[in-house]
């Protein structure tokens, strides 16, 4: 009891510390920008004062985040920022949330059926051919990743338990130079790279709808992986190469190179066989792909093929 009242006052501390430290940005804010403030109706400042109160309830987190999300819609209601409900909830009308939600479901699915197994197996199968071969292939499994499983989230949860066994079995210290790279790889450089196509998350799903909205381009999934993987695998590939040699000049003491031809033995499973589910979900998965390549957007929704996936993977696993 004595510990659950400590973690509440705790709590209660870190909402007050936060709610002064808003309250006191505002007013620092406010005093140095009345002037530019007066050029603003009194609708702007308001909507510009939620806004403000929006990014702390994200960054501070004093409730939960769903909580916040009414609560702002809530404000707008009250402040008389729109005029109906329908106006204030307008925002969840846009395609791009319900593709953000099919892709986590087809997701979801993929990894249900076992691809990440797949995948597990496919990167201890290369860690056979020496640390080296990890440590040069796995930037570039990662770089192209996201065509095959759209979701960071789902790949980092495959290839951090991969990259904590391989520091064990090659004999590398807890914090080595390898599992530093590793996990600089799987964590920053996996988030960037999904943006390589707009079908790959949040990020690219919002962007690309902004481009289309504001009419400053139509890009298909061909023109999105066209303008964008090119520079962002150059810019990606400088910075893991960067981030190595970082790493070997601040950690001299390090002697990865010692252990670059040596040998483990790692159990892989063999001989499984991928039932009839497994084929069906990942050929389906591909033909999506294919579909959104090969198809005008204007004629085929972007929103159709992941829709039609979702309906068929939903009748696949009722039976």
């Amino acid at each position: 009891m004595k510990f659950t009242f400590n973690t509440d006052l705790h709590k209660q501390i870190k909402i007050i510390v936060y709610l002064f430290l808003f309250t006191l940005a505002v007013a620092i804010f406010l005093s140095g920008g009345l002037s530019v403030l007066e050029r603003f109706s009194v609708d702007q400042q308001l909507t510009l004062g939620l806004l403000v109160f929006a990014v702390y309830l994200w960054i501070a987190a004093p409730i939960p985040t769903g909580a916040s999300s009414f609560l702002i819609l809530a404000l707008m209601l009250l402040l008389n920022l729109v005029d109906t409900v329908e106006e204030a909830l307008a925002g969840f009308l846009s395609p791009a949330i319900y593709f953000i939600l099919l892709l986590s479901i087809i997701s979801h699915v993929l990894v249900k059926v076992g691809l990440d197994q797949v995948v597990s197996r496919f990167l201890i199968r290369c860690s056979r051919g020496g640390i080296r071969f990890i440590i040069i292939g796995l930037p570039l499994f990662v770089l192209i990743s996201p065509i095959i499983l759209p979701s960071a989230v789902a790949r980092f949860k495959i290839l951090f338990p991969l990259i904590q066994n391989m520091n064990y079995l090659y004999g590398f210290a807890e914090k080595s130079i390898f599992k530093k790279y590793s996990l600089y790889i799987i964590g920053m450089l996996n988030q960037n790279v999904t943006t390589v196509i707009f079908t790959g998350g949040g990020f690219p799903i919002l962007a690309s709808q902004l481009i289309r909205d504001y009419n400053i381009a139509d890009l298909g999934w061909v023109e999105w992986f066209i303008m964008i993987a090119p520079p962002l695998w150059l810019g990606s590939i400088f910075m893991v190469l960067f981030v190595w040699y970082y790493l070997k000049i601040t950690m001299p003491d390090e002697k990865i190179t010692a252990f670059l031809n040596k040998e483990k033995d790692i159990n892989e499973e063999r001989g499984e066989v991928f039932s009839t589910k497994f084929w069906f979900v990942l050929v389906s998965f591909f033909l999506m792909i294919i579909v959104w390549i090969v198809t005008d957007q204007e004629k085929v929704p972007l929103l159709l093929p992941p829709m039609l996936l979702v309906a068929f993977y939903f009748t696949l696993f009722q039976k």
